[in-house]
Order: structure tokens, then C-alpha cells, then sequence
């Protein structure tokens, strides 16, 4: 049949199937991958394969390359041999072998995870899976995917099944609904909240790297009247975490001021009890990260559509590691600021980078105006996000042996002692201290009723207003909330901040 199709000058078939990007350590499993990647084209057709040694375009800038092959990649084979990853020391700490192809596997895996394409480790020569906390943050997701081993024995047999498996498609998703994808000139904001000349001035804001939202505990949105309990699937706001902590210690006060309960129980607890009642009734049951989470963990990626040369920088209030897991759950890389509550080091701060090749150790950063590690160039403009923990709480994902003493910021003693007393410039490290105040602030879920909430504000802002124009989106909110964002000089709309950011993402699409 194919001699006949010939001679009638037709082509024959070319062989089609996904688009294949194959990864892997050339000082790791060479042979192995360059056997997959023969396996691949010999089923799919050399188009639909990528392999480094033979696709790299000479003259060309390697990590756009292999950004713009993963992204149009269906399927990213991550091929993981015994040398992925080795021992370090003698603790069994961990890290990647190579720092001089680091680089190049980090970028592969980074944006494979972004690009919302298939992911599948392949194990071969005998290696496992590694475990989760003894790897570098860029790579532990993929310890989420199943993998699939090749072994010696079986080598062909298993080879065979792993691309009859990737030849079979995954489930289609249901496409987006129309009002994410409709184009910026049909856009148009929802009825009842800001006007769309202000969404257009968020937007600029953002694309220029002048953006701080400012994360409250209000982004877990309750149903109305619903009562907080431990274990509802959100988090407590100040006055519910207050209420929790009077109950859990017996105390009589009706005082929804969460510094004041909170230093109630320190003075007749004491601060070890305080701290694990807070553990147990904030971080001991798993809460998924918000609709709010979410959205802030997609901005990334519109930008890097809109060609935009900074991320944003966001501060959270809140104790969680929601919007982190968002973060990771979108691929997108972070790197963490965390205040430390707790032991010597209280009112520091903690720079847990996504990613040191140096794999320096994460110690308090003792001289703040001094310190320029943070992903901020001289402009202001941050290559990746960056997540600011004013208040302390917990670290998600951690680097291995990292003990991180943070604790919880909540007293009064907490706010009035080193957070009111000392200067700014002497608690936060200069570079994130000025990226606050040369930007504009957007208020999310904020309880600015709560005056701990305003003490971080006022030191950043020399003890005024912003230096900028800021914003406050809060539901539900009366006269007392009014004058509390006049006084800071905050415009505050009334609006839903998961509605809000909805109508914002739509406008960042188009």
C-alpha cells in the first residue's frame, strides 16, 4: 500500500502524536534519555520531540529556547537517574549534583510546571523518586506527579509502555468561560462596583511593577452568619481567632480585639500555651487556599503575557501558608519574607529565596539597611514575586534543616514593643522597605478596624498616609470602616475582593 501510495506522488504518513520535551542531567542519565528520546521520535516524528544535543538552535538565547519548546511541549519527560540528585553531607541533606546545570534544569522544570502541560518523571538505572523535603523548592512538585520506571530487564518492554501511554491523550478540560477570554475593548466591570477608569489605573500600576495588594484574613470569604469553628475549611478573622482564644482558656472577656485577648492569655499563661493554642486553632487543620489566593497566583503569568519586566511583591497579615501553595500549585516561583515573632531574633526578618545555587545557610537578616539579596534590581523591579509575612506564622516548604523560629506577632506587647518602637529601617530590609514605599497598596479582605493592623502600615508610611494613591476593596463595611481608611488616606470601595479580582483578571487578559 505505501508503494502504491508513492507512486501516485503521494507522501506517506508522517508519523503524528504529542509534542514531547525531554529532560534530564547530561551528567546524570545521557544514554537513557538520548534511548527515550530515539523511542519518542521513532513513534511521534522528529517535529514532535525535543532533545537538547540535537534541537538547540545555535546562537540563540538558551533559556528563551527552552521556555518557548517547554511551553509548546504537550508532555515533559523528566527523566531522573541515581545522580538527580546526591548526598550532600552526612545529615543525608540533599541537593542537585551539578550547580553548573542547574540552570538549565531549573529553567526546563520551572517552566514546565508553569505551562500546564503533562509532566511525567521517568526513573531509570535504578533510581527512586526523590523525597519532597530533600530537594531544592523549584523541583519539589514534581515529586506530586506518578512516575514511571524503566528497568534493565525490561528495559523495552517498559520503554514500549511509556510511549503507548504518552501517545494517549489526557482528558480535554472544559474551556474557559467566555468572560476570561473576551478582549479588553469588550470588557466592562460588573455593576455596583469601581468604575472601569480605576481597574485601568490597577492594571498600569501592576504592568509597572508599582502594585503591593495587601492580604488580610477576610480573603477566606465566609457564607453570612456563619460561625468560625477549627476545621471549617477557612481561617478565622481577628475578632473569631479572639472569641476562639477566651474559649480555649476559659476566660470571660467579650473583647473581640485580638492583641488584647492574646495578651491576656501571654500574661496568665504564659507564651508557650499562647503559641500552641494558636498552632493548633490556625495551622493544625489543612485550609486550601482561597479564590483570592488563587487569582494573585495567576498574575505572574498575565504579565510575562504582557511582556512586563516585574513581578509584584505581596504582604500577607495573615499566619497561613495559603497564598504560597497557591504559588506552587501554579508553577510560579516565590521567594519568602518572613517576620520573626519569637526567641532572639524578634522583629527580624527571613529571606527564604526560591532557589540559592550557593546553597548558602537562611540565617535572620541582622543588618537590614545592608542586605540586597532579594530578587529587586536597582530599579525597583523584582524578577519573581516575592511574599512578605509581616506577622510571622508558618513557612511552607521550608529548605532542608531549616529550623524557622517565626512564631505569631499578636500581643500588644508584640506591637507596641518592637514593631511601634523601633524605626522601620532598622526592622525591614531596605530594599523591600522601598519597593513599599514607592508603590501603590491594594487592601484585600484588611480588617482595618483592628489597630495592631495599622501599626506595620504607619512605621512604613513614616506614620502617615501612603506615599502613593491606595485602595481598600471590602464587602459589607459601614461609616466606622469609612473613617478608618480616611484616616490612613485610602479610597475604599464596597465591593466583593473575590468579584473584584475577577473583573481585574478579566481586564489583564484582553
Amino acid at each position: 500500500m505505501s508503494v502504491a501510495s508513492t507512486d501516485l506522488g503521494q507522501p506517506p504518513t508522517a508519523p503524528t502524536g504529542p509534542r514531547c520535551f525531554v529532560s534530564y542531567r547530561r551528567s546524570d542519565s545521557p544514554s537513557a534519555a538520548r534511548q527515550i528520546a530515539d523511542a519518542l521520535t521513532a513513534r511521534f516524528g522528529a517535529e514532535n520531540v525535543f532533545f537538547d544535543t540535537r534541537d538547540l538552535r545555535a546562537g540563540t538565547d538558551w533559556h528563551r529556547d527552552i521556555t518557548e519548546r517547554v511551553n509548546a511541549s504537550d508532555v515533559i519527560v523528566a527523566v531522573i537517574g541515581p545522580q538527580w540528585v546526591a548526598i550532600a553531607d552526612e545529615r543525608g541533606r540533599r541537593r542537585v549534583l551539578q550547580p553548573e546545570e542547574e540552570d538549565v534544569v531549573r529553567t526546563e522544570i520551572e517552566a514546565a510546571l508553569r505551562s500546564g502541560g503533562r509532566v511525567v518523571p521517568v526513573l531509570v538505572d535504578d533510581a527512586a523518586l526523590p523525597a519532597r523535603d530533600v530537594l531544592p523548592r523549584p523541583f519539589r512538585p514534581i515529586t506530586t506527579y506518578n512516575a514511571v520506571t524503566l528497568r534493565h530487564a525490561t528495559w523495552e518492554r517498559d520503554l514500549e509502555a511509556l510511549v503507548d501511554a504518552l501517545a494517549v491523550p489526557p482528558p480535554v478540560e472544559a474551556p474557559a468561560p467566555a468572560a476570561l477570554t473576551a478582549p479588553a475593548e469588550e470588557w466592562e466591570p460588573r455593576a455596583g462596583g469601581p468604575p472601569e477608569s480605576h481597574y485601568r489605573r490597577i492594571a498600569k500600576a501592576l504592568s509597572r511593577g508599582m502594585l503591593v495588594p495587601v492580604i488580610g484574613a477576610g480573603v477566606y470569604s465566609p457564607a453570612q452568619a456563619e460561625t468560625w469553628v477549627p476545621g471549617s475549611g477557612r481561617l478565622p478573622n481577628a475578632s473569631e481567632l479572639a472569641r476562639a482564644l477566651s474559649e480555649r482558656f476559659g476566660r470571660e472577656s467579650q473583647s473581640a480585639d485580638l492583641a488584647e485577648v492574646a495578651q491576656q492569655v501571654l500574661a496568665t499563661e504564659g507564651p508557650k500555651p499562647l503559641e500552641r493554642a494558636l498552632r493548633d486553632l490556625l495551622l493544625n487543620t489543612p485550609v486550601e487556599p482561597s479564590p483570592i489566593h488563587h487569582a494573585l497566583a495567576r498574575w505572574p503569568a498575565l504579565l510575562r503575557a504582557a511582556e512586563c519586566e516585574s513581578f509584584p511583591l505581596l504582604v500577607t497579615t495573615t499566619y497561613d501558608t495559603g497564598l504560597e501553595r497557591a504559588f506552587e500549585r501554579a508553577g510560579e516561583p516565590f521567594d519568602l519574607a518572613v517576620c520573626i515573632a519569637s526567641g532572639n531574633d524578634r522583629g527580624r526578618f527571613l529571606h527564604i529565596p526560591w532557589y540559592d545555587v550557593e546553597d548558602r545557610a537562611i540565617e535572620p537578616i541582622a543588618r537590614p539597611n545592608e542586605y540586597v539579596e532579594f530578587p529587586i534590581d536597582d530599579y525597583g523591579d523584582l524578577s519573581r514575586t516575592i511574599i512578605l509575612k509581616v506577622h510571622g506564622g508558618a513557612v511552607h516548604d521550608a529548605p532542608p534543616g531549616l529550623k524557622v523560629p517565626t512564631g505569631f506577632l499578636v500581643t500588644e506587647d508584640d506591637y507596641i514593643g518592637f514593631l511601634s518602637e523601633s524605626p522601620a529601617e532598622n526592622l525591614v530590609p531596605a530594599q523591600l522597605l522601598n519597593k513599599l514605599r514607592e508603590s501603590h497598596f491594594l487592601f484585600l479582605g484588611y480588617g482595618v478596624r483592628e489597630w495592631s493592623l495599622r501599626v506595620f502600615l504607619r512605621r512604613v508610611w513614616h506614620d502617615g498616609g501612603p506615599g502613593a494613591t491606595s485602595w481598600a476593596v471590602q464587602a459589607g463595611t459601614d461609616e466606622l470602616d469609612d473613617d478608618f481608611w480616611r484616616t490612613l488616606e485610602v479610597e475604599r470601595f464596597d465591593a466583593s475582593p473575590v468579584d473584584y479580582l475577577a473583573d481585574l483578571q478579566q481586564l489583564l487578559r484582553g
